[in-house]
C-alpha cells in the first residue's frame, strides 16, 4: 500500500506489466530502478506531479539542463564578489535587508561595516525593473545596475582606476589576464 503525503511524487511505469504508479522522489535517487507493485518489474520515470495539484509536469532527465551560451548571472555575481574582495573591499553576496523585504546581489562595505554600495547583477542583455532599483535606492546606499560579463569587466576597470565612487583601502594592481575566463 503507498501511503499519501505531502510533497513531490512521481509516476513510474513497469517495463513489463505497462502499469502506472506514483513513486516517491526520493526513490529515484537511489542504485536501482523502483519496482513495480503488480509484477516486481523496473519501472521507468514518466511524470511528475505534486500531490493534492492537478497540475502535471514531464519527468526531466540531464539532457534537459542546457550548457548556457553565455555567462550566468551567478557567474557574474562570481567574478565581481572575487575581484572586488581581491581589491581589498569588504564585499557581501546575497544580502538581506532588516525585515527580509529585500535581497541584494552584491554589498560594499566600508571598514565599520557599513554598507556604501549596492550592485545588483544581471545576465547578458538584461536589466533589472526600475521598481526594484527604486526600492533599492530608498537605503540611502547608491545602487550600481551591472548587466553581463562585459559590463562587469567595465565596472571593475572603474573600480580600480577610483571612477566608480566606491574608495579603496590602497593602490591596486591591474589583474594579470582578463580574470574568469569564460568557458565556453
Amino acid at each position: 500500500m503507498i501511503r499519501k503525503r505531502k510533497g513531490c511524487k512521481t509516476r513510474g511505469e513497469c517495463r513489463d506489466c505497462k502499469k502506472s504508479q506514483p513513486v516517491g522522489q526520493t526513490a529515484w535517487l537511489k542504485a536501482a530502478l523502483p519496482r513495480c507493485i503488480a509484477c516486481g518489474g523496473a519501472l521507468d520515470r514518466k511524470g511528475m506531479w505534486r500531490i493534492g495539484s492537478t497540475s502535471v509536469t514531464q519527468a526531466l532527465c540531464p539532457g534537459d539542463i542546457p550548457f548556457p551560451g553565455e555567462s550566468t548571472e551567478f557567474e557574474i555575481q562570481a567574478m565581481l564578489f572575487a575581484e572586488l574582495r581581491e581589491m581589498g573591499l569588504i564585499v557581501r553576496g546575497c544580502v538581506g535587508a532588516s525585515g527580509g523585504a529585500d535581497v541584494f546581489d552584491l554589498v560594499v562595505y566600508d571598514e565599520s561595516r557599513r554598507a556604501v554600495r549596492i550592485i545588483e547583477v544581471k545576465k547578458d542583455n538584461v536589466r533589472a525593473e526600475k521598481s526594484q532599483l527604486a526600492r533599492y535606492s530608498k537605503y540611502g546606499v547608491p545602487v550600481d545596475e551591472v548587466s553581463g560579463r562585459r559590463q562587469a569587466l567595465d565596472y571593475l576597470q572603474c573600480v580600480r582606476e577610483g571612477r566608480s565612487g566606491i574608495p579603496l583601502p590602497g593602490p591596486v594592481a591591474a589583474p594579470a589576464a582578463e580574470p574568469f575566463a569564460f568557458v565556453g
